[in-house]
């Protein structure tokens, strides 16, 4: 244990920028004072099995090379962590506080982290909170996805979400500013979102004037898109992170996100909107920072000066609002009287 437990503080210390201390990340990490993590240093005091996995989860290191086990020294086994959502308010609260806190972690040493994100629909972090729309969202976060038969939905109209909830949900939105963004959309990354509103009309579950109005909070949402798309950056010009947008027509997206910095990188997969598989074995990591590279190769960019195609790209997304818009009123006027 004492060799493997100085194989993994050398692996950490590679990994780590040359500005950060090794004793202070791993007492952040382990949540531990200074002196408790140089005892462990020094080995005074024995770094338990279950701090070794969670600095190696942490740092995205392999315990397989570092315990000897041959059998699984090949890349094709490793490590990966799952997210377990819950579909209650507690849970929705408990996965937006939860993805804040990983990704406040990742980004707070200062090297401003970016992050790869391959859009099969619109990003949560896109959608503002404080808005009919948002609220639906969590709505739906909690009763689409639940596998919840639709006699047993919750009326939207009953549906108030707590308040912590709106919190975190915020929260979790405003820390994606603070990394720089490459975000890969398609010409269908827009429809399921805009399907959602019309079949939840057309169950009567929203009325009329709620789905309009959500339409035009959607229109306002890929405004502010189109905004930062064309100043290179979240929020105010000059003030804010990096942001790239391009449109991808040739390669499916599948909603993976990859979290980049100069000493780490995680992969996030997504198989429903809120629940996710994290993998930081590095050589799979690396493997998809390639694999975004190369997407990004046969993808045209669509943020800064490229006006052109920003122009034909967005007018896309505007249609299709406007047709939904006009969908839902041919449908409110048909009468068989």
């Amino acid at each position: 244990m004492e060799r493997s437990k100085e194989k993994l503080f050398k692996k950490i210390v590679e990994k780590l920028p040359k500005n950060v201390l090794l004793v202070e990340d791993i007492a952040d990490v382990l949540e531990i004072s200074y002196d408790a993590a140089y005892r462990r240093l020094k080995g005074k005091t024995n770094l338990s099995f279950e701090e070794g996995m969670k600095l190696a989860e942490h740092y995205g290191i392999s315990l397989n090379g570092l315990y000897g086990f041959s059998s699984l020294s090949n890349h094709n086994f490793f490590q990966i962590s799952k997210n377990n959502f819950r579909n209650t308010s507690e849970g929705l609260f408990d996965f937006f506080n939860s993805s804040s806190s990983f990704l406040e972690a990742f980004n707070k040493k200062g090297e401003k982290a970016a992050f790869y994100h391959a859009a099969k629909d619109i990003p949560v972090y896109h959608i503002p909170t404080d808005t009919l729309y948002g609220r639906f969202r969590l709505y739906a976060y909690l009763n689409v996805y639940s596998g919840f038969s639709t006699n047993s939905f919750t009326s939207f109209k009953k549906f108030i979400p707590p308040v912590k909830v709106i919190e975190a949900s915020m929260r979790f939105k405003e820390t994606f500013k603070k990394f720089n963004a490459i975000e890969i959309w398609s010409d269908t990354t827009i429809n399921s979102l805009l399907y959602q509103v019309y079949y939840f009309y057309e169950a009567k579950f929203i009325e009329k004037t709620q789905a309009m109005q959500m339409c035009d909070e959607i229109k306002g949402m890929i405004e502010r898109v189109e905004l930062n798309s064309k100043r290179g950056e979240w929020g105010k010009k000059g003030k804010g992170s990096k942001y790239e947008l391009y449109n991808n027509k040739l390669i499916s997206l599948g909603n993976e996100t990859l979290f980049k910095s100069k000493s780490k990188k995680t992969l996030f997969i997504h198989y429903t909107n809120l629940s996710h598989f994290r993998i930081e074995e590095e050589v799979t990591s690396d493997e998809a920072d390639y694999f975004f590279k190369k997407q990004l190769q046969f993808s045209k960019r669509i943020s800064g000066n490229a006006e052109v195609e920003s122009k034909l790209f967005f007018n896309a997304m505007y249609d299709k609002v406007q047709r939904l818009k006009d969908q839902i009123e041919v449908k409110s006027n048909i009468s068989f009287i």
